[in-house]
């Protein structure tokens, strides 16, 4: 919530499906980070991919959809956000239907974290 001087970002992700919740905010550069929603992860009906959304009324159309690409080598993590199709009644009529606004690839590298200066491997496929 504070800088620590360095100009780096690191950024904690909840992969406990059906555990306990956390307050996320959205990534992005801001004075405060005020804006923060509390949400959950629910496990998807394919079994591998994880909706990550607000728990709040009213909230439902906002979330991510988390899913490691299982046929990329190394496997990728991507996130999908979906929002409401349109809010803005001079747009056009209210439509709550969830939809995809934009999408982060993530790419796994093998090198010295931040934090801690560990180097992970990258995660594989088991053949």
């Amino acid at each position: 919530m504070e800088s620590d001087g360095t100009g780096s970002w690191w950024v904690k992700h909840a992969r406990i499906v059906g555990g306990e919740g956390y307050i996320n905010c959205e990534l992005r550069a801001q004075e405060e980070y005020n804006d923060c929603v509390y949400v959950e992860g629910v496990l998807l009906a394919d079994g591998l991919s994880m909706q990550v959304g607000a728990v709040e009324e009213g909230m439902e159309g906002f979330f991510n959809i988390r899913t490691p690409p299982l046929e990329e080598d190394p496997i990728l993590y991507r996130v999908t956000r979906y929002e409401p199709a349109n809010l803005d009644p001079e747009a056009g009529a209210i439509d709550l239907t969830p939809t995809a606004q934009w999408e982060l690839i993530w790419r796994c590298e093998e090198e010295p974290s931040a934090l801690d200066n560990r180097v992970r491997s990258c995660p594989a496929i088991n053949d």
